[in-house]
């Protein structure tokens, strides 16, 4: 893994470079212990990532690679999960897992909606997190389901200041 973290978007026939971002120079990001382990996801003509740090999620436009937007209300730095898309509470937002927390963005502007801190464990939240419905479950331990691994029950109104917890191992009688 290199120092710097390029993010690519190569023409598919040529090969021929589109563009790149450096996600410590243009962005202010902290490259985590291991080095940057996402996938980007892409929506339509956005790829989402996560730089970390003051912008902890950005919407890059996947055909210029400029900043559509950077993630605001929240600024952790970045993990090893990926982003993913979700319809909660009747909202298209971005669900992902940083050093810190496991939190949702507005998918149209960045916008923070909700957050929950307890799973992360500081040293590696590398799951990426399990969206159904209004339900988001995530988890940052061994295989021994904890107190802090949780299912989540986000409700409408965002910001959400209380999301619903629901404790893995109530749900599974462990």
């Amino acid at each position: 893994m290199t120092e710097i973290m390029i993010a690519e978007w190569e023409r598919a026939k040529t090969g021929a470079l589109d563009w790149k971002v450096d996600f410590v120079k243009d962005f202010g990001g902290g490259i985590p212990g291991w080095g940057y382990c996402e996938s980007p996801l892409i929506d339509g003509d956005k790829v989402i990532c996560t730089p970390g740090g003051k912008n902890t999620l950005v919407a890059l436009d996947k055909m210029t690679g400029e900043k559509v937007w950077q993630s605001t209300g929240i600024k952790e730095g970045a993990h090893y999960s990926s982003p993913v898309l979700a319809d909660i509470a009747g909202s298209r937002q971005i669900v992902q897992f940083s050093s810190g927390s496991v939190f949702g963005v507005s998918l149209n502007d960045g916008k923070y909606l909700w957050q929950y801190k307890a799973p992360a464990n500081g040293t590696a939240n590398c799951c990426a997190p399990i969206v159904d419905s209004d339900f988001v479950f995530a988890s940052s331990n061994d295989l021994i389901a904890t107190f802090d691994d949780g299912l989540l029950s986000v409700s409408s109104g965002f910001p959400v200041s209380n999301v619903n917890i629901l404790p893995f191992t109530k749900l599974c009688n462990v």
